[in-house]
């Protein structure tokens, strides 16, 4: 069943979500062609992160304004980037950490400890303040950007975990042209009403869908990531407190206290028509609502993404919203200045290091050191030992014919001392 879309809401929405979070006017320009539904997204997303959360984060972001220029140009049409921020996760402990190389190439942690942790509560809601943080930061990198440093104090300055994040992206990549988004925002949950209806409706059904998708992968071979609970909703309830309540198919709304309240079915059919913005997608939901929501053409997706996108495949199909085409994100490897240097004197540049075996690259410099003369030394000498064994079995047999064997035993144990000779050597020369 298809439904039609609220384009012109959607990016008035988007609109005040850029001037929020700071997204140039040369991105938000674009808006006036989703307004009149004759644009496509490319879109990726994160969990709000503490100074900015893990660095692939900002390369998912920068390969979706990639990937977004490469469409327009193939498709000849407008094609826009987006940052959906999830801050509605209530796992704090999965963001709080910020790691970060020191100027020693010592890994470091930076933790976000807000006033009063609050079980259940969403995290993008948390206030932050970061300011000293930001200090340290900048004082144990030793050499820094000071605009960067400087823009990492503004973004995180007496504010909420999400908006810091938006600031952060907008403000890096909205020169790129990325538009910035909450998945919390009640307009966005209003506009998905017909999809929660339609999940409502199924009830119990989609989870059933998930575990046989789920055991078929599992079956095959492949990570069954997502383990939702079977007797509960595919999303939470929220109040005014910003906690995420657990609802179960019986009717059961369990708080994070643990009161368990009741709630019929009509009730919840009335919450998905007049107050979408309670209901809180998990998992298995999100990229349904997300894509039901936004014109999405293809998603930037991190490896554990693409498992789940594979378990809730099903999903797209029964409740009638058309997949995006999914893209693993790019990958980097950073390198500090000394494994930089130790690689620049291996001889192997820092791709192969990353990429091939590490036997492979041991032979190789083993060939190197000696300039292919060992290998030749004991292959020449491993031959010689065999002839002189292999003429002494032949004589011998004519002897005695049940010598043979004990010859050809006595070679083996001939061989052992030259290739215990030939580890040391290697090694040696590895060293």
């Amino acid at each position: 069943m298809r439904h039609a879309r609220p384009w012109k809401n959607l990016a008035e929405l988007l609109e005040r979500n850029g001037a929020l979070y700071g997204v140039p006017l040369s991105a938000r320009s674009k808006l006036s062609a989703v307004r009149d539904g004759k644009a496509v997204m490319v879109v990726t997303g994160q969990q709000a992160g503490y100074l900015g959360g893990p660095f692939y984060t900002f390369l998912k972001a920068y390969h979706t304004t990639r990937l977004a220029a490469e469409l327009e140009r193939e498709l000849q049409m407008p094609v826009l980037p987006l940052f959906w921020l999830e801050g509605e996760d209530h796992d704090l402990e999965e963001v709080r950490s910020a790691n970060f190389p020191d100027k020693n190439g010592e890994l470091q942690t930076l933790r976000f400890e807000p006033g009063r942790e609050i079980k259940g509560f969403e995290v993008g809601r948390y206030d932050v303040n970061a300011d000293e943080h930001a200090r340290q930061l900048a004082e144990a990198l030793g050499d820094v950007n000071e605009a960067g440093a400087a823009l990492l104090r503004e973004a995180y300055a007496r504010t909420t975990l999400s908006e810091a994040m938006g600031k952060l992206l907008a403000r890096t990549l909205g020169e790129r042209g990325l538009l910035v988004v909450e998945g919390m925002e009640p307009d966005l949950k209003h506009m998905a009403a017909p999809l929660w209806e339609q999940v409502i409706a199924r009830g119990k059904h989609l989870s059933e869908i998930l575990a046989r998708r789920s055991e078929k992968l599992e079956a095959e071979g492949w990570s069954a990531i997502l383990k939702p609970t079977p007797d509960s909703y595919l999303f939470y309830l929220t109040g005014q407190d910003h906690a995420r309540a657990a609802l179960f198919y019986d009717g059961d709304l369990r708080q994070p206290s643990g009161e368990t309240t009741r709630m019929t079915k009509h009730e919840l059919s009335r919450i998905a028509r007049e107050a979408a913005e309670r209901i809180s997608p998990k998992a298995a939901l999100r990229p349904l609502y997300q894509d039901f929501v936004l014109p999405t053409v293809a998603y930037i997706a991190g490896p554990g993404e693409l498992d789940y996108h594979a378990q809730i495949a099903p999903f797209y199909a029964e409740l009638g919203v058309a997949p995006p085409v999914l893209f693993p994100r790019l990958s980097v490897t950073l390198v500090d200045f000394r494994a930089a240097r130790a690689a620049e004197k291996s001889g192997f540049s820092v791709e192969r290091l990353v990429t091939e075996e590490r036997h492979t690259l041991e032979r190789e410099t083993v060939r190197d050191q000696s300039g292919g003369r060992t290998d030749e030394w004991f292959a020449r000498a491993r031959r010689e030992i065999e002839e002189i064994y292999a003429r002494i079995r032949k004589e011998i047999a004519e002897i005695d014919p049940t010598l043979a064997g004990a010859a050809q035993s006595s070679a083996g144990k001939a061989l052992l001392p030259l290739e215990q000779l030939r580890e040391k050597t290697e090694r040696a020369l590895k060293q």
